[in-house]
């Protein structure tokens, strides 16, 4: 709170000197967000990996030492006992109260065993997830959002066309309340940017990606121009 001020001046004075007087920005380009601790919104602090299972340990330990005792003072089932559920949230499910994340690509050796290998087929059509591409293709030297549309993405999409007759690409969607979400937040957050023909590209490709935003109207301006140059 002391140094509020200090830093709205100190951001206010770059943002002028880099834009204005210096000329090594554009004025369109953000400022940094400040998060800082309010009264309102204090920090949050997340406990390590390591301190958060050290602390279930314990709390399951004590819970099996009380409950042991109770059940040899009243007689109690031991093979019944341990049959209950001891945690606030399943294991299978939850970890640390957050849902537990599986690794996909532990499907493809249980996958690859039982099929057998055979060489791809020739096809008429192909359907191409248009995220994974995204996620695929950095901007490398586009410096707009027009050339990386032109150079990078258009080009990929047409070297495609040279094995099928017709390409189909699909585009995911970003609602808050699904369990995509919270993989996405854990991912991380980056900064707001408009999406338009005649924008530069940001620096961090990585972190324009996290933001469901920027994501958003990334495929649209791609789902138009790949339309447009096929109309």
């Amino acid at each position: 709170m002391k140094s509020v001020k200090e830093t709205g001046y100190d951001q206010y004075t770059t943002f002028v000197k880099e834009r204005f007087v210096d000329q090594k920005k554009p004025i369109t380009d953000p400022m940094k967000m400040n998060k800082l601790p309010m009264f309102s919104r204090p920090p949050t602090k997340v406990p390590s990996k390591q301190k958060a299972q050290l602390t279930a340990l314990k709390e399951d330990s004590a819970l099996f030492s009380r409950l042991y005792i109770v059940c040899q003072s009243r007689e109690g089932d031991l093979q019944n006992f341990f049959k209950q559920e001891n945690q606030p949230s399943p294991p299978s499910l939850l970890q640390q109260g957050q849902l537990r994340q599986s690794n996909k690509a532990d499907l493809v050796k249980c996958l690859t065993d039982h099929i057998d290998v055979v060489e791809c087929p020739q096809v008429d059509a192909k359907i191409i997830d248009g995220v994974v591409v995204v996620q695929m293709l950095n901007p490398k030297t586009a410096s707009t959002f027009r050339e990386y549309v032109a150079t990078v993405f258009i080009r990929y999409v047409t070297s495609q066309l040279q094995s099928a007759q017709r390409i189909d690409i699909i585009w995911d969607t970003y609602k808050d309340d699904s369990l995509q979400s919270c993989t996405r937040d854990r991912r991380g957050s980056g900064a707001r940017h408009r999406v338009a023909l005649s924008v530069k590209v940001p620096p961090n490709w990585k972190s324009f990606l996290r933001v469901n935003e920027n994501k958003t109207e990334l495929f649209r301006l791609l789902a138009e121009e790949v339309i447009a140059i096929h109309a």
